[in-house]
């Protein structure tokens, strides 16, 4: 059952999020055929997925960054587990950021060996958050600035630094260009094995030193010590070049925006738990009769995810999930009312845990749970009853209407009047007879008849 609703005063908290729901599973770590499609898009592992599960992660470096990025797509990933077994503080940074990016509430850091590493990783991983973990490299050697030639495209090969983990942020800065040019910028990887790229088309964002910040649609890997070829050109073929005033050789910056990579994670994962909760929920409450308040925060909660505001309809399915019956609720000592239902309870010794295993319009049941031995009064408008508890032992209440149980208030019975109605005649409106016109009778002139 999800966790109880914790009474506070007189107002109850709900949580945010439940336990339950982070439930994960192992997947298997597979391989998939063929293994030629390795890449990006396709992350070498088979995944397993259960129902009403999370998928889970175990990995120790930075290698799994092309496979968290897929399994995003099913939601959270519930058990980021790091194995820092024997590994250098780079690897866990890695997997660090590889669970941070990825969405993951929290991550586990098993097998852990030197202390110093875990906490100089730990500190390393905090300090790169709001910065851009990559580097940099010069597209011309050996020129003195200003006098860069210009062309409409520009093309680079690199290796990726030891410290690269990924890459969705490029920074260059066009000397030249027209101020509302189109870009094209393409990373390229010069693996045979694995030949992907990535592309984007855009006009970017301009900083506040005059570069250009481009924006990748995903977070590209870049596996150390791996050549990869990056390019930039103008839509419309118009020349420019590139340099930066302050760093003669350093032309383009590169780099992992971790915010943004995680922000884009979350926006995916909480669409899809919000789905899956409020299609768990629905199906519930066709298994199981449900209260009115649950009804109607089940209804709250799609009609966030209707509007488009995913996380709020994840949180509102969480109350709803707790309102849900059987729904449990904690209340401090002295008792008070199980919010939004209307029973009320009075303690005197200590806390208690009521479950309300039913509730409708003439009758509740509910369940009771003292850390203490103490006697609990319930109250259910005007049904009041109490309850003798011991330590950790459930007492089961029923709360019944009087007219529920059969005593129904009496009625006056309602005598028929024998109305009297007047016949109205039926008049038939038709077509009048025909008249008929013949001759007229002799007229016979004479002496008047005797009389």
């Amino acid at each position: 059952p999800p966790a109880a609703i914790n009474i506070v005063g007189v107002r109850p908290h709900f949580e945010r999020e439940l336990v339950r729901h982070n439930i994960f599973t192992e997947p298997s770590a597979l391989p998939m055929f063929p293994l030629k499609e390795y890449g990006n898009t396709h992350p070498g592992m088979e995944l397993s997925y259960v129902q009403d599960g999370k998928p889970g992660a175990e990995y120790r470096n930075g290698a799994a960054l092309a496979w968290l990025a897929k399994q995003r797509e099913f939601g959270r990933t519930a058990a980021p587990w790091i194995d820092a077994t024997d590994q250098k503080q780079t690897d866990i940074v890695h997997a660090l950021m590889c669970a941070y990016i990825s969405g993951g509430r929290f991550a586990n850091l098993v097998e852990v060996g030197s202390s110093k590493i875990i906490d100089a990783a730990i500190k390393q991983f905090a300090a790169n958050i709001d910065k851009f973990p990559g580097d940099s490299f010069p597209i011309f050697k050996g020129i003195a600035l200003g006098t860069v030639p210009s062309a409409p495209r520009w093309a680079r090969e690199y290796a990726a630094s030891p410290r690269a983990l990924g890459i969705n942020r490029i920074e260059i800065t066009p000397v030249g260009s027209a101020p509302d040019s189109l870009y094209t910028v393409t990373v390229r990887s010069l693996d045979v094995a694995n030949p992907d790229y990535i592309t984007v088309t855009s006009m970017g964002e301009k900083t506040a030193r005059g570069s250009l910040v481009f924006y990748l649609p995903t977070v590209f890997e870049q596996v150390p010590g791996k050549r990869y070829n990056f390019s930039v050109a103008t839509a419309d073929g118009s020349s420019f070049s590139l340099e930066r005033a302050e760093d003669t050789y350093a032309a383009v910056d590169y780099g992992l925006d971790l915010i943004l990579e995680r922000a884009r994670s979350l926006a995916i994962e909480d669409r899809r738990d919000a789905e899956e909760i409020l299609a768990y929920l629905k199906s519930y409450h066709q298994r199981a009769p449900q209260s009115t308040f649950a009804r109607e925060a089940l209804l709250n909660a799609n009609e966030y995810l209707t509007a488009g505001h995913a996380l709020e309809a994840y949180v509102a399915a969480v109350k709803a999930e707790q309102l849900s019956l059987p729904a449990s609720f904690q209340l401090p000592p002295g008792g008070g009312r199980l919010v939004p239902y209307w029973i009320n309870a009075t303690t005197a010794e200590g806390p208690v845990k009521i479950t309300i295993k039913s509730y409708d319009a003439d009758a509740a049941e509910v369940s009771i749970v003292s850390a203490t031995k103490q006697t609990v009064k319930l109250r259910w408008d005007a049904i009041e009853t109490t309850a003798e508890c011991n330590p950790g032992v459930s007492v089961d209440v029923s709360l019944v209407r009087r007219h529920a149980r059969g005593n129904a208030p009496v009625t006056r019975k309602v005598i028929k009047r024998r109305v009297m109605r007047r016949r109205i005649p039926v008049t038939v409106i038709g077509p009048k007879p025909p008249v008929v016109i013949g001759p007229k009778p002799p007229i016979v002139i004479g002496p008047k008849p005797p009389r």
